[in-house]
């Protein structure tokens, strides 16, 4: 009994868990449409003379709808999903069912879709020749071919549940952000499309002139940062439109644009019998991209691509157009200079005759290759191209390995049949790819395959065999991507490296698609050099990346780690590809980066040309760590200041360790003189439990020392932050401790953001379950937040309590700006880091750092890599001031016990333009308002103008008269057209819901009810009071004693008859508000009323002074008061007036300025 009820408890857990693991996945689906939307909606700003060149957006015309969003979907779902260990069984539970079902449906619907349109389109090809039908008909039945054959092999889904749909997703981030090749890094920035080389120009000395900066691309096939700007306010220019291709077949030489592909410059030399000399290994790329990274290719005797080049033309750092040659200095430093030092316009490059070639293969083992190329192919005059193929089953890793040779059989060129391939790649091949990907255990078939087409022999020429198809790899999945890696050896260390890299590549399970060797001549350059001493071999992997972040930054060490093995071997690693190298790699690898950018500052001393590469590696700064063989702990632990700091740390702060037990651990290890800070540390690994509590009692310690954190910090915010409404929050570092605090404390709204190295089980003990955040993050080792994860101007407060000691300083000051980027103009910016005042103090701190590592079970190898970059407030401060923040008056706050000197202090996000104060302003929720509410309001206002019309019409005539139905149709009419002009601004739900429509709803019907019910009592009425029966009523008579011409005075008084011997008339006088307005006149006049309507006495209202002493004049008697609604200190006083005083009574009310309201008639 009690199994069982295990079981069922069990089961219901996991039910649970699988459910609200599939409502966050949902959740965060939708978050991710809602930030696409916002995204589309950010635009940078825009001077107007860059306007020309923006680029109009045009629906792609290769996307299957129906299927691509459930592709799309499923993608997303899968990536989410592969996150988190508890979600993922459940996203691939999800994304399978969707594969198997909505996904075949979607197909049959495009298939039939697309069938019809197809049909249509080849009706009218029968009577017309219009050949935009044609095209037409060929893309509807191009997509007919792919949803048929997608339905085919959707069964496919229950092996990957993407196999089928990773052919159909679409990237509609691409519409909005940059993102090169390798989808490792986006950015969203101001994109031009100049046309004509002046275009750029004119573009480069608006940039100048405005303070921007340029970046530049071609094909984005670059997997690095050299295409990306660092800050959305900077221009990336396309150079698509310079695409132009002229061949000069008497001399061999194509003049060409930096926009155009190989595959143009190929297909046009070709029409001459031409052919390239260097080029990439495939044609993708683009001229001005190849250029700027000094690419080298198949033919080991032509060197490296400048040495093709007779002349550049550019736009030099002063916006001038300049032709560069040879023998000039910049021309070395633009070609290889990855975008740093021109913006290349065009090139003149050398061809050569696209001769016949045999093809022929050896296989052998990969060690003997280097002897190979020595004795087979360096002197060999007769072959034209070679490079050695590497073996890449995983079983046997770069063991053997073919060398591929192509041998010119002639010197004449001649015209080739260069083989068509397709936008998307050639699709068996595309399939074949699509297999691999999901199936990592079909690479030894691949292999097996490559191996057979590579040991045939053909006849080919020099263009056919430089035809590399490589479009088949194309695809748009946020889960994987397509990776490259280049690495350069000297000849007497090829050997040793192939077995390494080998090694490291089976350690890490990297899934090679492909992997070659070719020979690179020596190349001495000015500038970026892989081979500047002496020739050196080239080994290239293709490969496949997850893009999960642990799975990149797997590959961020094992890439590290050869190139260390690099460094200390005389070879280096090709700069365009991910930027994972450390800065300390990077000066290692090319020491003459020093010189490079002191030539950069030389040529373009207005800092114009820049982009992700400078800024991190060439212009960035460097804190080195500490020296290694200094003993941080010896000298700390020798100081008492210091070793009472350590103490206070452990019982204030990290409260995990007995504090004596853990200092006379620490101080019995120093015993030995010869142990540096790397063996305390791991001495300290493996007898922590000499200096810690007891099992039950440091986990009590942890959860204390846990709580203690969450309530002094969230109290310390408060203090910053005060009560106020925040809409958007960011946490960065900690994995949601302070969102649910915060939450209590501050008035938050809006999204919540996490960002944190990883998500783990453990988090939810720090943030509670389920999870207090809207999104996670990663941090990807301190890159810039991208868009896609934060929108920017998307929230008011981030926090960083982690400090940003830890960050690299190449990266530090574009990791912040992020963080400029995300906050609105007027948002904060709070840190946490420590006042690092003098050099015991950072001593100290690195001691603490490794305390705490120790005590989290940080990994040694972990310890030594962090780095730790401690500075003084003064210093942080002056950081982010330089980068758009000011910090706020109140002092730093430290916590009790803390003598670290942690500090949390607050920056604001300052406007410095009239557009960002204006968007500070608009930033305050109480500012802006709903757009809609301007046309919304009408019904109510209409409300407001019928009431005040139904008052006045009513002072001269009977309210059964009034026009209670048309009035009814009037109301509802109004709200009609305001509805209507509201959905011109906002949606049809937005409209509905709106708090103005159901005020407007609520005042319109309860109207409308009590017009309906007045205008049927008032219809009756009307009839039988008509105009000549209530003429009378209109009027009121007066008996007044004056000798004045009253007619004089006003000529709506009408004499009935009058007594010449007492001077006594009887008049007559409109009633209501005209009669009251004819007594105020008349009471200027000598005159006394005798009655009224018969009458001795008549109501007179006032407007007096709350609790007002008033005396009265004669004749009159209070009666009673009635409080002022629209002014509760002041009341209407009714008296009761005599009617032989009342015109004394009027001019004394208005001689004292106390307002008359009103004479009541009969």
């Amino acid at each position: 009994m009690r199994k069982k009820k295990f079981f069922l408890t069990l089961g219901a857990a996991l039910v649970f868990i699988f459910l609200v693991s599939g409502v966050e996945t949902i959740r965060e689906e939708l978050g991710d449409q809602k930030l696409e939307k916002k995204l589309s909606l950010d635009k940078p700003r825009l001077e107007k003379s860059f306007e020309p060149f923006l680029k109009e957006e045009n629906e792609r015309d290769d996307i299957c709808s129906c299927t691509e969003k459930v592709a799309t979907l499923i993608d997303h779902i899968l990536y989410r999903g592969s996150k988190n260990f508890i979600r993922r069984p459940v996203s691939k539970t999800i994304a399978k069912t969707m594969s198997l079902t909505a996904l075949p449906i979607c197909l049959l619907c495009d298939t039939a879709q697309y069938t019809a349109k197809g049909s249509f389109e080849g009706a009218l090809i029968l009577f017309t020749e219009e050949k935009g039908d044609k095209n037409r008909f060929e893309k509807h039945f191009s997509k007919v071919k792919r949803c048929l054959l997608g339905f085919a092999a959707f069964p496919a889904g229950i092996i990957s549940a993407d196999m089928v749909s990773q052919h159909f997703v679409v990237n509609h981030s691409g519409k909005k952000l940059v993102e090169p090749y390798g989808k490792l890094y986006s950015t969203k920035c101001l994109e031009l499309y100049p046309r004509t080389h002046k275009d750029v120009a004119m573009i480069l000395n608006e940039a100048k002139q405005s303070g921007k900066k340029a970046t530049f691309a071609g094909a984005l096939m670059s997997q690095g940062k050299q295409a990306l700007p660092m800050d959305e306010e900077d221009l990336l220019i396309h150079f698509d439109a310079l695409n132009q291709v002229t061949i000069d077949p008497a001399s061999r030489i194509a003049r060409v644009g930096a926009g155009a592909l190989w595959s143009d410059v190929q297909a046009a030399a070709n029409e001459h019998g031409l052919a390239v000399k260097v080029m990439q290994a495939s044609n993708v790329f683009s001229i001005g991209g190849s250029l700027s990274i000094n690419c080298h290719g198949w033919d080991h005797k032509a060197g490296t691509l400048k040495e093709t080049v007779h002349s550049l033309l550019i736009v030099n750092g002063e916006g001038e157009i300049q032709r560069l040659f040879p023998e000039d200095e910049l021309f070395d430093l633009v070609i290889g200079g990855l975008g740093g030092f021109g913006a290349i316009l065009e090139a003149e490059l050398a061809l050569t005759p696209n001769t016949k070639m045999s093809y022929e293969s050896v296989e052998m083992p990969a060690q003997e290759y280097l002897s190979y190329f020595q004795n087979q192919v360096m002197n060999n005059e007769k072959l034209g191209m070679h490079y050695f193929r590497l073996c890449f089953d995983p079983k046997q890793m770069f063991e053997t390995g073919i060398a591929l040779n192509y041998f010119e059989e002639s010197s004449e060129g001649v015209i080739s049949a260069i083989p068509f391939e397709p936008a998307r790649g050639n699709t068996t091949e595309r399939v074949e790819l699509g297999i691999i990907r999901r199936l990592p255990k079909a690479l030894p078939i691949a292999w097996q395959m490559e191996r057979s087409g590579s040991l045939s022999t053909k006849k080919t020429d020099r263009n056919e065999a430089m035809t590399f198809h490589l479009r088949c790899i194309f695809n748009e999945s946020t889960i994987d991507a397509e990776w490259l890696q280049e690495y350069f050896v000297p000849a007497h260390q090829l050997n040793d490296f192939i077995s390494f890299l080998g090694d490291v590549l089976k350690k890490n399970d990297v899934p090679v698609y492909n992997a070659s060797i070719r020979y690179v001549k020596q190349n001495e350059s000015l500038g970026f050099s892989y081979a500047p001493h002496e020739d050196m071999f080239a080994i290239v992997l293709f490969f496949n990346q997850s893009l999960l972040p642990e799975e990149i930054q797997k590959s961020r060490l094992w890439i590290q780690s050869v190139i260390d093995y690099l460094i200390v071997h005389e070879g280096t690693y090709y700069l365009p590809y991910q930027n994972f190298a450390t800065l300390e790699q990077f000066h290692s690898c090319y020491p003459e980066w020093e010189k490079i950018a002191e030539k950069k500052r030389q040529y373009d001393p207005h800092h114009l040309f820049t982009n992700g590469f400078y800024e991190e590696y060439v212009l960035g700064k460097n804190t080195l760590i500490a020296d290694s063989n200094r003993s941080n702990f010896r000298s700390t632990f020798a100081d008492p200041l210091q070793r009472k700091w350590v103490e206070e740390f452990l019982n204030h702060v990290f409260m995990q360790f007995d504090q004596k037990k853990f200092m006379a651990l620490v101080d019995d290890i120093l015993t030995d003189s010869s142990v540096n800070d790397e063996d305390v540390y791991r001495i300290l690994q493996q007898r922590l439990s000499e200096g810690s509590f007891s099992f039950l009692k440091k986990n009590k310690q942890a959860l204390k020392s846990l709580s203690t954190l969450k309530e002094d910090l969230s109290d310390q915010m408060l203090k910053l932050m005060g009560k106020k409404t925040l809409r958007g929050y960011v946490e960065i570092g900690y994995p949601g401790r302070l969102c649910r605090p915060l939450k209590k404390k501050l008035d938050l709204k809006g999204p919540i953001y996490v960002i944190n190295e990883g998500e783990q089980l453990a988090d939810y003990v720090e943030s509670g379950f389920p999870r207090p955040y809207n999104r996670f993050v990663y941090l990807n080792e301190y890159e810039p937040i991208l868009h896609q994860d934060i929108p920017t101007e998307s929230v008011d407060l981030v926090a960083m309590y982690i400090g940003l000691h830890h960050i690299p300083e190449n990266k530090l000051e574009s990791f912040v700006r992020s963080i400029h980027r995300i906050l609105r103009p007027g948002g904060s910016f709070v840190l946490m880091d420590h006042d690092a005042l003098s050099s015991k103090h950072k001593e100290m701190l690195f001691v603490i750092h490794s305390i705490f590592n120790v005590g989290t079970n940080v990994p040694l190898d972990e310890e030594l890599r962090e780095f730790r970059n401690f500075q003084s407030l003064a210093n942080w401060e002056s950081l982010l001031e330089k980068c758009g923040f000011v910090r706020d008056s109140h002092p730093p706050l430290i916590r009790q016990g803390d003598a670290t000197l942690n500090s949390l202090i607050r920056f604001t996000k300052k406007a410095t333009t009239e557009e960002e104060f204006c968007a500070q302003i608009h930033a305050d929720p109480e500012y802006v308002r709903d757009p809609i509410r301007t046309y919304l309001t009408a019904p109510e206002w209409h409300n407001v103008r019928l009431t005040q019309g139904y008052c006045k019409f009513i002072e001269d005539i009977p309210f059964y008269q009034f026009p209670w139905f048309t009035e009814i149709k009037n109301m509802w009419s109004v709200f009609g057209k305001s509805w209507k002009v509201a959905r011109r601004h906002a949606s049809f739900s937005e409209v509905l819901f709106s708090d103005c429509t159901l005020m407007n709803l609520f005042i319109t019907i309860f109207n409308t009810v009590e017009y309906a019910i007045k205008g049927a009592i008032s219809y009756p009425l009307s009839l039988i009071y008509t105009n000549e029966s209530i003429e009378d009523a209109r009027n009121i008579h007066l008996l007044v004693r004056t000798n004045t011409n009253l007619t004089e005075i006003d000529p709506r008084i009408r004499i009935e008859k009058e007594c010449p011997e007492s001077h006594l008339k009887h008049i007559i006088l409109p009633r209501y508000m005209e009669m009251f307005h004819i007594l105020l006149k008349l009471s200027n006049e000598d005159l006394t009323y005798v009655d009224i309507a018969g009458q001795k006495k008549i109501q007179v209202d006032l407007n007096v002074e709350k609790n007002q002493e008033l005396i009265l004049p004669l004749g009159c008697e209070k009666l009673y008061e009635i409080p002022v609604t629209a002014d509760p200190s002041r009341v209407y006083l009714a008296l009761d007036v005599d009617v032989e005083h009342l015109n004394t009574a009027l001019k004394w009310f208005q001689d004292h300025k106390i307002p008359i309201v009103y004479i009541h008639d009969f």
